[in-house]
């Protein structure tokens, strides 16, 4: 580093000058030399501290947008996936993707018909394609009974 050059230079010209370190003048010189030579150390060995430091912060936001990108594209796959309503009303089905709902169809949790405009709750007309339906025969989605349960059916 150059205060390291400058305080060197500062050390070799006071000995060049030979200052007199008997009298009082001369003390506080060669006292002000040596802190501004530990001075120069210790700033020295912060700076290269920060450059350790630096290089862990950007490994760390390295790791971090790895693990962003992660996430967001698992929670983008998610968001993407579709579902199926049937319209009470009309028996319709309709394909639709989460990220393509209203925020108010999101809080109301229901939708309207494409066909017949009529308000479709998401919880009672949800198809999910994958599923087999319950051992009580209702095929409700959302359905977890046994064939001893209490469903309306």
């Amino acid at each position: 580093m150059n205060i390291m050059k400058e305080a060197s230079y500062l050390k070799g010209l006071m000995d060049g000058l030979k200052i007199n370190e008997s009298t009082n003048e001369g003390k506080v010189l060669v006292k002000v030399a040596d802190l501004i030579d530990k001075i120069c150390e210790e700033v020295c060995l912060l700076h290269e501290e920060l450059e350790d430091a630096w290089q862990v912060i950007d490994e760390l936001d390295e790791d971090l947008r790895a693990l962003e990108n992660d996430v967001l594209d698992d929670y983008e796959e998610d968001c993407c996936e579709c579902f199926c309503v049937k319209c009470p009303n009309c028996g319709s089905e309709h394909y639709m993707k989460y990220e393509d709902l209203t925020e108010e169809e999101l809080e109301n949790n229901a939708i309207k018909c494409p066909n017949c405009k009529t308000e479709i709750d998401l919880d009672d007309c949800l198809i999910d394609e994958d599923f087999e339906g319950c051992d009580c025969g209702c095929g409700k989605a959302d359905c977890c009974c046994d064939d001893d349960c209490d469903c309306e059916n």
